[in-house]
């Protein structure tokens, strides 16, 4: 029996559909036992793209760009890509053992590691007006928080450092 392969035509249209926003895409890819490995190579490249910014930030900062390299860019990449792996798998275990919910790893690797493309944009983020944007919206979340929970920002900066 001869396996099925995913071409980088038929991986290039997937991503092309989830950045119009196309998300019916997920639903596809989960279902295509044929796109774990390019759901996993998405999540790699999307973290070798933020590693990429990471270092180009570093060099505008003059430090040491052999160090930053290793570090952003490949230790980076590569841990970011293991944890991406391990967030899967805990939250694969709270769905199955913690709900009772019924659900395959591999839909669940496919869905996740396509959701994941995205993080690839944080390359820009050695551009300084990211940054900044980053820095403040970083402030707004904490310095107007609501009950000790994150206050005026959305998404990844709503946080808390009240630990």
């Amino acid at each position: 029996m001869r396996s099925r392969s995913t071409s980088a035509s038929t991986v290039g249209s997937w991503l092309g559909r989830l950045f119009r926003l196309d998300f019916s895409v997920l639903a596809e890819v989960r279902a295509n036992p044929s796109a774990t490995s390019a759901a996993i190579v998405v999540v790699l490249v999307a973290s070798l793209f933020a590693g990429l910014g990471s270092w180009l930030w570093a060099l505008q900062s003059f430090v040491d760009d052999r160090d930053a390299f290793i570090r952003a860019f490949i230790v980076g990449s590569l841990l970011q890509t293991v944890v991406w792996f391990s967030w899967v798998y805990v939250a694969y275990l709270v769905l199955t053992q913690g709900y009772g919910a019924r659900q395959d790893f591999g839909e669940m690797t496919r869905a996740m590691g396509f959701a994941f493309a995205p993080v690839a944009l944080s390359v820009f983020i050695f551009v300084g007006a990211l940054a900044v944007f980053a820095i403040v919206m970083g402030g707004c979340a904490n310095i107007f928080e609501v009950d000790s929970i994150g206050g005026l920002a959305p998404g990844i900066f709503f946080f808390s450092l009240d630990l």
